[in-house]
């Protein structure tokens, strides 16, 4: 029953409630049995076209999708025929029923490809009441009325019993309104900064002066005049003031220099 369930509670009580007059108004005015064919007619396609859309969502074969297009077109045009000619109720009720069964034991192998005992069963249910009434010849018409009225009020009651159920639920999950606490303030103590002591002046006595010890200069370091160019020889003689060096030769202008030291 719950797959015939809206999701908006509110809907679910007015579709409840609407329900539930009808099959008492219909009982004691007896318009279930002039108005027959109709009511069973619109019944039975509203239940298939909430069926196709419950099952069309959660269906990802393309099989199954098909199987559930054809079932329900099926659906329309023997409840349609039902409401328009308003005879044969037995005919067109089983056809609806027995297609109903063979469909979903259809699409439930196809999808699953497995057999759920308690679903099987029902289903095998469908088929056998849609056979039977097809193929009886008794005039159920009385007990069809009576059915009618049965089953619609016990939806009714379902629809009304979920709505309010989870209304109800709802407004216990609401959340209680926050209350504003106040924090008191905390109390500041003044600090009471103590008075500074005069510090007594301490004599302390020079300590004597010591003359620092001269450093001793770094002793310069011998120049290696062999690893030098001879550019940087005649520069080097030139800062020495030694003259005529420009056409000598590398020993030469070494030995101009180490004479001139």
């Amino acid at each position: 029953m719950k797959k015939m369930i809206f999701k908006n509670d509110i809907a679910n009580i007015i579709v409840g409630t609407l329900l539930v007059v009808l099959a008492i108004v219909g009982y004691f005015m007896e318009l279930f049995g002039d108005f027959l064919p109709i009511f069973l007619g619109v019944l039975l396609i509203l239940l298939s076209i909430k069926r196709f859309v419950y099952t069309f969502q959660k269906t990802t074969s393309k099989n199954a999708t098909l199987i559930l297009i054809i079932e329900i077109i099926l659906d329309f045009v023997f409840g349609g025929l039902l409401i328009y000619t308003r005879t044969h109720v037995e005919l067109y009720v089983g056809l609806i029923v027995y297609i109903r069964g063979v469909s979903y034991l259809i699409i439930n192998y196809i999808a699953t490809r497995k057999i759920r005992l308690g679903q099987y069963l029902v289903n095998i249910g469908y088929i056998t009441f849609g056979s039977f009434l097809m193929f009886t010849g008794i005039n159920i018409t009385d007990i069809l009325v009576y059915g009618l009225n049965i089953i619609v009020l016990l939806i009714g009651v379902v629809f009304l019993y979920f709505g309010i159920e989870h209304l109800s639920k709802n407004k216990k999950k609401k959340p209680a309104k926050k209350v504003a606490v106040v924090e008191p303030k905390p109390i500041t103590e003044k600090k009471v900064e103590p008075k500074p002591v005069e510090a007594k002046p301490v004599m302390v006595k020079p300590a004597p002066k010591v003359d620092p010890k001269p450093e001793p200069k770094p002793e310069p370091k011998p120049i290696n005049y062999e690893s030098m160019t001879v550019a940087e020889l005649k520069v080097l003689a030139k800062e020495k003031g030694i003259t005529g060096v420009s056409q000598d030769k590398k020993p030469e202008i070494i030995a101009k220099i180490k004479a001139k030291q």
